[in-house]
């Protein structure tokens, strides 16, 4: 930099300032700011100037290069503070200057106020002889003649800072041909560019010891000191003098946090902004949606009550056709003998439940059972006479054969299941004993089915004699012969239903339909052909208006009332404990059926199906 002439600086093409974005800068607390104070720099270096006419700065193989321009100067920046290493030519040109600029200093003290410093010009010359000293050490450590000479011409005085000594110039020559030797001779690496002599070298050595000498010197040692001391001395003074822009620097960083604050909040309430306009937007989606929902809601609603109009109007038009459909089938039905339609039959051993079934069924809308008929059991009775050998023989030869047999009983029995009670699309009857003839009353009946009704043997016995019902075959006064008549009885009608097979024949515990009345009235009604009804459940409601029962029957007091549990065990320490014991003996079939033996009060959770 020159008086008098145009500041220029010479830098990379970057965009001007107000193109360029400055990052965002976190606070951070280890950043240290400085001050600088425009009005000292200008004081300090007035008068002052940079010059290096007299510097070569020529490369190795490279155009010659002494000195700056005259119309620009280029400023390099080295040190520890750039991330770029000082080559040696940029150390060796700053000591350069250094040492010049100290050298004008002292110079031109009587001007100027003197540095606080204890130099004198016998040191700044001897800083210069060194710095020459590394120059030629530098020049001479080519390979090139004309290097030599520059280097010796450079010896001779032609130098700013004077003559150097010759028998440095000749160490320096030694040791260049030395290196050249060794590297012939393969005992040292090859090395490019220029040799920078190190602690290692001749050179080197010898100026290690001066140093040395010289830093054992008192008087260097003293002035060494006293020039640390007045360092110290000012560097304390300097600390202890109260900074006089430290309340402008707390504004400043006062300003830069309101700053840094306002632009994180400036970042959030744009973040706040684009939230509200896209809740609005969703808002009024929402309204729409809402309105939308609610026209959907109303017709939804419109659409419900038509369909339960139509429902009710649907339903009465179902039942209208379902009662036409009854009515034409009770029509059909009652054109066609009974024998070509299906028939139920309800049976069993005696006070095994079989009014209580009757009267279940009597209660569905589509069936009629109606009380015993008694005349049935007896009729197939006698047809089992008329049937003996001795009889069918004279049968034969009046032309009464089988088939006609069955055509008048079925006639017969027929006529009396129909006619002695109302009409119904579906007719069953009840007579208990029946059941003992069921092969035959299938073979008159082709379309009809059994529902065979099983009880414990010990709770019909009980039943029986403590309500005083006459039964044929059975003697009240003696319970083991009960039992055994009770054994024949269910054997045969057992082997009967097993005959016709589970399509004709449904067995079904009384038990069962006691402790379960909702599952077996689905089983029975699935086996029938029939729809479930309800009121299957409810019969009791219905007893005197559907259900018709006869004063002379034992069971219509009980079948009155709600089913109930009273009658499972009520045969419970009814028979002696000697009789219990062969149980299995006397009644074989208790325990075939599934029925506990062994224990006095017996549970009948676990029946089998049968």
């Amino acid at each position: 930099m020159s008086t008098g002439k145009e500041v220029i600086y010479e830098s990379p093409d970057v965009p001007e300032p107000e193109e360029i974005e400055l990052p965002k800068e976190p606070e951070n607390t280890d950043i240290e700011r400085v001050h600088l104070d425009l009005t000292s720099a200008v004081k300090r270096f007035a008068g002052k100037f940079i010059t290096a006419e007299g510097v070569d700065f020529t490369l190795d193989g490279h155009r010659k290069l002494k000195g700056y321009n005259t119309g620009a100067y280029t400023i390099e920046f080295v040190g520890r503070e750039y991330p770029e290493p000082e080559t040696p030519d940029q150390k060796f040109n700053r000591l350069q200057m250094e040492i010049l600029e100290l050298k004008d200093e002292l110079q031109n003290g009587g001007e100027n106020k003197k540095p606080d410093i204890g130099l004198t010009q016998e040191q700044i010359s001897e800083l210069s002889r060194q710095l020459e000293e590394i120059q030629l050490i530098k020049a001479g450590g080519g390979a090139a003649a004309k290097k030599e000479d520059r280097v010796i011409k450079t010896a001779d005085g032609k130098s700013q800072f004077g003559k150097l000594s010759l028998d440095a110039l000749v160490i320096s020559n030694f040791e260049a041909r030395l290196n050249k030797l060794e590297k012939a001779l393969g005992a040292v690496d090859d090395i490019s560019g220029n040799l920078i002599t190190t602690s290692g070298s001749v050179s080197g050595a010898i100026d290690d010891i001066k140093t040395r000498v010289n830093a054992l010197n008192p008087t260097i040692l003293e002035q060494t000191e006293n020039r640390l001391n007045a360092l110290m001395a000012k560097q304390k003074q300097e600390n202890e003098k109260p900074d006089p822009n430290k309340e402008y620097v707390e504004r400043v960083n006062d300003v830069y946090k309101m700053i840094v604050n306002f632009q994180n909040s400036n970042d959030l309430l744009n973040n706040v902004v684009k939230r509200l306009k896209t809740l609005a937007v969703l808002h009024e989606q929402a309204g729409t949606f809402s309105n939308k929902l609610n026209e959907l809601h109303a017709a939804k609603k419109q659409v419900s009550e038509n369909v339960e109009n139509n429902k009710l109007i649907l339903k009465e038009l179902g039942d209208h056709i379902k009662e036409a459909i009854q009515d034409l089938r009770k029509e059909v039905n009652s054109e066609r003998p009974l024998m070509q339609r299906p028939v139920l039959f309800i049976g069993g051993v005696p006070r095994s439940g079989t009014t209580l079934m009757r009267a279940m069924l009597d209660a569905h809308p589509d069936i009629r059972c109606g009380e015993e008929t008694r005349v049935i059991p007896h009729l197939l009775m006698t047809l089992a006479k008329w049937e003996k050998p001795n009889h069918k023989k004279l049968l034969d030869l009046a032309g009464v054969t089988r088939q006609v047999l069955n055509n008048a009983i079925g006639a017969f029995v027929g006529i009396v299941i129909e006619q002695h009670g109302s009409k119904a699309e579906m007719y069953c009857n009840k007579d208990p004993l029946a059941l003992m003839m069921m092969p035959r009353l299938a073979e008159i009946f082709p379309h009809s089915k059994f529902i065979f009704m099983i009880r414990d043997g010990r709770a019909s016995v009980h039943s029986m004699v403590t309500r005083n019902v006459p039964v044929t075959g059975f003697d009240r006064d003696n319970k083991e012969q009960m039992l055994g008549a009770w054994n024949k009885t269910i054997a045969r009608m057992y082997d009967n239903c097993k005959f016709l097979g589970p399509q004709v024949c449904l067995p079904v515990y009384y038990e069962k339909l006691i402790l379960s009345p909702r599952e077996q009235m689905n089983r029975i009604t699935n086996f029938i052909g029939i729809e479930f009804s309800e009121n299957t459940l409810e019969h009791e409601k219905h007893i005197g208006g559907e259900i018709r029962l006869s004063p002379r029957e034992p069971s219509t007091s009980q079948v009155k009332n709600k089913i109930n549990h009273d009658a499972l065990d009520a045969w419970v320490g009814f028979f002696p404990d000697e009789l219990l014991k062969k149980l299995d003996t006397v009644a074989p079939m208790l325990k075939k059926l599934g029925y506990d033996t062994q224990e006095h009060r017996p549970s009948y959770d676990h029946l089998p199906i049968l």
